[in-house]
């Protein structure tokens, strides 16, 4: 799906996995059983409950940090980027 720039866009899933790439503005991911990638950069907010979180971007961090939970900057912020699943893995990655 195309979402026009400006437009925030906002993911569901229950059994599957939500992709975002090259979003425009603000972004939203949420899944149960799947896992979440992000090829973007701005404000992030990841959390999983039985996954790990992994990035290829510096980030700056805000707060604490696990490995479940994260939250922090990637390149100089602007949209927000938020991410959840219960039962899989939440991925930053460089566009390619």
């Amino acid at each position: 799906m195309r979402v026009p720039a400006g437009v925030r866009f906002v993911g569901r899933s229950v059994n599957g996995g939500v992709d975002i790439k090259d979003v425009a503005a603000d972004a939203e991911a949420y899944t149960v059983n799947g896992g979440v990638e992000v090829s973007a950069a701005g404000n992030v907010r990841a959390e999983t409950v039985n996954g790990t979180i992994e990035t290829d971007f510096p980030l700056t961090v805000s707060g604490r940090v696990s490995r479940r939970h994260l939250s922090g900057t990637i390149g100089g912020g602007g949209r927000a980027l938020e991410m959840e699943t219960v039962n899989g893995s939440i991925q930053l990655r460089k566009s390619s």
